[in-house]
C-alpha cells in the first residue's frame, strides 16, 4: 500500500518537530541546571576525579579549582556527588584493567581520560569530605546506605556522615552502631563525628568507656587504642563517668607522649584536675630532649582557652622541635584563646631561613592572618620566580589573598605568557581572583 505525499510530509514534519522540541527542551533544561562559570556539577566533578589523585594523577590547581566550583554550586552539587558515591554496579576487575589500557591510549594522544565507577565513587567521597555538606540534605539520602548489609557501602555512608557540616546529632544512632560493630573503618568515622559533636555526644560515653576498658592491657598511641579516650576528652564534662579509667590509664602509662595525651584528656573532662595541667606546663618548659616539647604544646592546644597560660612558651617549643607545625601555629594559638597576631614577628623571622618548606609555611600562615602582609607576599612571589617545587601552592596562597596580592600580577602574567598550558593554568587561576575582569568577581 503506497502512502500519499501529503501523509509522508505530515509524518516527516511531526518527527522533525518532535526532535526540535526535544532538543530545545534539553538545551533549556541545561540552561536551568545550576552551574559555575557556565559548566555543570558533572563537569567539575569529572575534573576533580581526574586531578585529585584518585586516577593516579594529581594537579593542585585543577583540584582546588574544581572543589571551589562544586562548593559554589552548593546543594545541587552535593546531590550529584551523593549519586556518584554509590554506583549501582561497581567496576569488575576486567573492566578496570580495560580502562587502564584505554587511558594509556588516550594519554598518548592527549585525549580526556575515561573515569570508572570506582574512581568516581572514591572521588565523590573525597569531595564530600571537603565540602562538609548539610545534614538536612545528606542524612535522608544516606539512610538506606547506612543500614546496608554490604560493609563497604555502609562504611562509605558513615564516612560521609563524619564530615557533615551540621545535623550530626540526628546521626548518633548510626554512630553508636558503628562503635559496636567492631569494624575499624566504621569506628574511626564514628570517633571523628562524635568529637565534632562534643558535649552533645553524651549518650556515647558508656560505650566509649567499654571500648577503653577493652584496650587497657595494650595501652599505646595506636589510633585504634587511643581513639575512645580522645573522643571522651572532646565530650568534656559530660564524660565525667570516664574519669576513673582515664586516671587508671595515666597512672600506668610510661611513654611521655601518652602521658601528655591522657593529661590533656583528664583536664578536658574535669578542669579541677590541675595536676594534669601542671604536668603539661612543666613538660612544655623542662622536658628533655627539648625537641619533643611540641608534644606538650599540641596537648595544651586540645584543652583550649583553659590552657591560655601556656601561650608564652608554646612558640619556643614549636620552633625548636617541629618546623612542620609552623603552618598550624596560628590555629594553635587561636585554640588557646590567644590572638595569633602575637606570633607575627616570630613567623616573619622564618621567612629567611634555609628550609624552603618552613619559609613557605611561615608565609602562608602570615597571609592567612593578613592578606595585605607584604613580606609574606614577597616570600611567596619569590617561590614563583625560582620554582618549581613550591610555585603552584604559592599561587594558591596568593589567590586566597585576592586583590590584596596585586604585587604578584606581573610575575603571574609572565608565567601565563611563557607556559600557558603548564604552570600558566595555575597562574591564570590565581589572576582570576587577584585581578578579576569586570563582572567576574568571586
Amino acid at each position: 500500500m503506497r502512502t500519499s505525499p501529503q501523509l509522508r510530509f505530515l509524518v516527516a514534519f511531526s518527527l522533525s518537530a518532535s526532535l526540535l522540541f526535544g532538543a530545545g527542551w534539553y538545551c533549556l533544561d541545561r540552561l536551568r541546571e545550576p552551574s559555575y562559570r557556565g559548566k555543570s556539577a558533572a563537569y567539575w566533578f569529572k575534573e576533580f576525579s581526574l586531578w585529585a589523585g584518585h586516577d593516579g594523577r594529581y594537579d593542585f590547581t585543577r583540584r582546588e579549582e574544581s572543589l571551589e566550583a562544586l562548593r559554589a554550586i552548593g546543594d545541587p552539587a552535593v546531590s550529584y556527588l551523593l549519586g556518584q558515591a554509590f554506583p549501582a554496579r561497581p567496576d569488575s576487575a576486567a573492566w578496570t584493567n580495560f580502562l587502564k589500557k584505554l587511558n594509556r591510549f588516550y594519554d598518548r594522544f592527549g585525549l580526556p581520560r575515561a573515569v570508572g565507577a570506582d574512581v568516581r565513587a572514591a572521588a565523590a567521597l573525597s569531595a564530600l569530605a571537603q565540602l562538609h555538606p548539610p545534614g538536612r540534605l545528606v542524612l535522608p539520602a544516606l539512610r538506606r546506605h547506612l543500614t546496608a548489609t554490604n560493609p563497604i557501602e555502609s562504611g562509605n555512608a558513615l564516612s560521609i556522615v563524619s564530615y557533615l557540616g551540621d545535623g550530626l546529632k540526628d546521626a548518633i544512632p548510626f554512630l553508636m552502631d558503628a562503635l559496636r560493630s567492631g569494624d575499624g573503618r566504621k569506628r574511626s568515622c564514628a570517633y571523628h563525628a562524635l568529637r565534632l559533636l562534643g558535649p552533645k555526644a553524651k549518650s556515647a560515653v558508656p560505650t566509649l568507656i567499654d571500648l577503653m576498658a577493652a584496650e587497657t592491657n595494650r595501652l599505646s598511641l595506636d589510633p585504634n587504642v587511643f581513639a575512645p579516650a580522645i573522643t571522651l576528652g572532646k565530650i568534656g564534662s559530660n564524660a565525667a563517668p570516664a574519669l576513673p579509667i582515664v586516671k587508671e590509664w595515666l597512672a600506668s602509662a610510661t611513654d611521655w607522649g601518652i602521658q601528655c595525651g591522657l593529661s590533656s584528656i583528664l583536664f578536658q573532662i574535669d578542669d579541677r584536675e590541675t595536676n594534669a595541667l601542671a604536668f603539661l606546663m612543666n613538660g612544655l618548659t623542662n622536658h628533655e630532649p627539648s625537641n619533643l616539647r611540641w608534644v606538650a604544646a599540641l596537648a595544651l592546644g586540645e584543652i583550649g582557652p583553659g590552657a591560655r597560660a601556656a601561650a608564652p612558651y608554646v612558640w619556643d617549643s614549636i620552633e625548636s622541635g617541629s618546623e612542620t607545625l609552623v603552618r598550624e601555629a596560628p590555629r594553635l594559638f587561636e585554640r588557646l584563646g590567644v590572638s595569633p597576631v602575637t606570633i607575627k614577628p616570630n613567623l616573619k623571622g622564618l621567612l629567611d631561613v634555609g628550609n624552603p618548606q618552613t619559609r613557605f609555611d611561615a608565609a602562608a600562615a602570615l597571609l592567612q592572618m593578613d592578606p595585605n602582609d607584604r613580606d609574606a607576599q614577597e616570600a611567596l612571589i619569590n617561590f614563583l620566580r625560582v620554582g618549581p617545587a613550591f610555585a603552584e601552592p604559592a599561587m594558591g596562597e596568593l589567590r586566597k589573598a585576592g586583590a590584596a596580592a596585586g604585587a604578584a600580577i606581573p610575575v603571574l602574567s609572565e608565567i601565563l605568557r611563557r607556559d600557558p598550558k603548564g604552570k600558566g593554568r595555575a597562574a591564570r587561576w590565581a589572576l582570576e581572583r587577584i585581578q578579576p575582569r569586570p563582572g567576574e568577581e568571586n
